[in-house]
């Protein structure tokens, strides 16, 4: 347990919450995420957050269970957990591909019971063709892997129509919430930011953020700020993020 807040309003019992979520420093977006959401969250509900997975008893406390899920290692505990104990789940992409292409590492069958289920909404020994469940090999990214934990899930909550659209497509009939990421502005002086990555004032700095994910396509975006280069030659770009073994950056930065 990482942190609790307790309270009452006047109309009674406030809401208790269990709240499962990477935390800093976890080098994940959606652990910066949540550290602005839970001051917000604490107004409304008495809220306990969780950065691992308790015993199953002591989360028959709660009123609600919410997991935060992102594409990404961060997630496989939390993940597991919102199988195991449904609740309301908060879907930060409609696409857990990477996720489960890490939880079901070395283990091909279990891999492609996934990815049948994820096509079909059924187990491999429950449908007619085994031959046919045989021929499944891997698929692309795209591929979005979020069924299982759909159909085992009280509700959801996305950040765009896009995604409510996917997780209907899915089946899903549960109750969806679209709630859009929040967004704070802010006029800040950014000399001090800059002069601490010895860059002059002037010249454009660009930043890609989070988890380097394959489909994020870090790579393509370091040819496409070369070619800015060629007409902003002082123009700068900050990656910050945990590597992914797949995603060779230091090479492709070499290579341009």
């Amino acid at each position: 347990m990482d942190r609790r807040t307790t309270g009452s309003s006047a109309a009674g019992r406030r809401l208790r919450v269990a709240l499962f979520t990477p935390l800093p420093p976890a080098r994940s977006g959606t652990a910066d995420y949540v550290l602005a959401l839970i001051p917000e969250m604490e107004r409304l509900l008495d809220l306990e957050v969780f950065g691992k997975a308790p015993r199953r008893s002591a989360l028959e406390r709660f009123d609600a269970v919410l997991y935060q899920i992102g594409n990404n290692p961060h997630h496989a505990e939390i993940y597991n957990l919102a199988l195991q104990h449904p609740g309301v789940v908060v879907l930060h992409e409609p696409n857990v591909h990477d996720l489960m292409r890490g939880l079901t590492a070395h283990r091909d069958e279990a891999y492609v019971s996934e990815v049948l289920y994820e096509i079909y909404g059924e187990e491999p020994e429950m449908l007619p063709d085994e031959d046919a469940t045989r021929r499944i090999g891997p698929q692309p990214r795209a591929f979005t892997m979020i069924r299982r934990l759909l159909s085992r899930s009280t509700g959801c909550i996305v950040h765009s129509r896009f995604s409510e659209g996917q997780v209907r497509m899915k089946g899903f009939t549960g109750p969806l919430a679209r709630i859009p990421h929040g967004a704070a502005l802010q006029t800040l002086d950014g000399e001090s930011y800059r002069r601490r990555l010895g860059i002059a004032p002037g010249p454009p700095l660009l930043g890609m953020f989070g988890y380097q994910r394959p489909d994020k396509q870090v790579c393509e975006c370091l040819a496409v700020f070369r070619l800015l280069l060629e007409h902003r030659p002082d123009a700068r770009l900050v990656v910050v993020g945990e590597p992914h073994p797949e995603v060779p950056l230091a090479q492709r930065v070499s290579e341009l």
